[in-house]
Formats: C-alpha cells, structure tokens, sequence
C-alpha cells in the first residue's frame, strides 16, 4: 500500500479532528456552552451529511454493475442517510430549544438506520467469507472477539452496574440507549468483518477506516449510557468525528478502488 496514501488518510483525519476539537475546547474554555453544543452539532450534522453522500457517489460510480455488486452500497447509503437526517433533527432542536428531548422522532430514524448498514456491511462480505475462511480469516475473527470483549465488557459491567441503580421512571432512556450499544457492536463487529475480508490492500484499508468510525460511535455511546446525559465532551467528539472517520474511508474506497475513468 502506497506511503502516500497512508500519509493523505491520516492527515485528512488530524485536519478534521483538529477542525473539531479545537473550536469546541476553546468554546468550553470560555464557558460559551450554547456556542459549543451548536458547533458540536453542527459539525456532527454536517460530517454526517458528507459521509452519506461519499456512499452515495460510491453507489453511482458502481452503476451497470451486478446488483449483488450494488446493493450493499445501496443499504449502507440508506443507513447513513437515516442518520444523516436524524443529526439534522437533532441540531434544529439544539439551535430553536437549546437541548434535545430525550426521546424523539431522532431515536426512530437512528434505529431505523442500523439494519441496512448491517445489513450493507455483511453483504459486501459475504461473497468472499469462503475464501477468507481458507486465508486464516477464522483465526482473525477470532483475534477480534477477543479484542472487542477487551474493550466491552468492562463497559457493559459498568453499564448493567448503573442500571441496578436506576430509578423506574430513568428506565426506559436507559433501555433505549443500552439498545444503541448493543446494535452499535453489532456493526462494528460486521464492518470488522467487512475489513478483515478485503485486508492487505486499499479496500481494506478503506473499509478499517469505516469500521473504525463505528468502533468511535459505539465507544460514545458507552460512554453517554454511563454519563447518562447526552452532552459529555470526550463522547460528543468522539461521536461527531465518527462521522468524519467514515467519510474518510469512503473518499479511499472512491479515489483508489473506484477510480474515475475518462
């Protein structure tokens, strides 16, 4: 894999995160938390916007392709667009009210966005599971069970510790979120997969930036399920640079495997 690509990918990441860290610290600094939440989500809403249409292109540039070719980009460009327009809510809330509900048509929309991408990430790998079973793809899968368990289960203790706290009425919010972390690992673990299949080359790279954005959003969302409120700094950008991860990734899978032609 070329030096220069691994270079422009992980300059592109720095410059988006510094985008959003550095405004957003300096927001908290001066204690300007209406300017912060609006920033945060408005990056959030906008990255998100940008991630979507990056899959959307990759959708294009596959056109007259065989549609088992297709249709995983077409479901994971509907999962995003779920959630693109789930930030866009979420960000008119915080500009006209100053803060989102708790529930609300928000959740419906990131709900409904996780089965496709699931369901995108799998089908892109589902055509080539058999010859990286004989490639030593189970002994990987293997390495990434034991990694994600590293990470999640300490958390999830934690996470099943808050709720033997909880009172009744706190119930449901928490269900809600805990539900996020649990579909949350359900597409890391399926976009993992993804990036594992295709290892060794640019797809694959493309794809471990994709899941490593996922990876992002379900550490977030740990980490607001444990909070229990939905504006904790080190979550808020971690989440919102989820999004600027994926795009990332996508722009690879765009300029190296899906080349313009003429």
């Amino acid at each position: 894999m070329p030096q220069k690509l691994m270079d422009r990918v992980f300059l592109s990441v720095l410059i988006a995160a510094a985008v959003l860290v550095g405004p957003s610290l300096a927001f908290l600094a001066l204690r300007l938390g209406d300017a912060y939440r609006v920033y945060v989500n408005l990056y959030t809403a906008l990255a998100a916007i940008f991630a979507t249409y990056q899959c959307f292109r990759v959708v294009q540039r596959l056109e007259g392709s065989p549609s088992s070719v297709v249709k995983p980009w077409v479901l994971t460009t509907f999962g995003l667009a779920a959630w693109a327009v789930a930030e866009i809510i979420w960000l008119c809330f915080i500009i006209l009210t100053g803060e989102a509900p708790e529930l609300s048509v928000c959740d419906i929309l990131w709900l409904s966005g996780y089965l496709p991408l699931a369901a995108g990430l799998l089908s892109l790998s589902r055509p080539f599971l058999d010859s990286a079973k004989r490639l030593g793809y189970i002994k990987g899968r293997l390495m990434l069970l034991a990694v994600l368990a590293t990470v999640y289960v300490p958390l999830l203790l934690l996470v099943l510790w808050k709720a033997a706290t909880l009172r009744s009425e706190e119930m449901p919010v928490f269900a809600l979120d805990a539900t996020y972390v649990v579909l949350d690992t359900l597409v890391v673990v399926v976009s993992l997969t993804a990036a594992m299949v295709f290892s060794g080359g640019v797809a694959g790279l493309s794809l471990r930036l994709v899941a490593g954005g996922f990876f992002l959003f379900s550490v977030s969302d740990l980490l607001y399920t444990l909070a229990g409120v939905y504006e904790f700094a080190p979550a808020d950008i971690m989440y919102a640079l989820s999004y600027a991860v994926i795009a990332a990734g996508l722009q690879v899978y765009l300029e190296h495997v899906l080349p313009r032609t003429g």
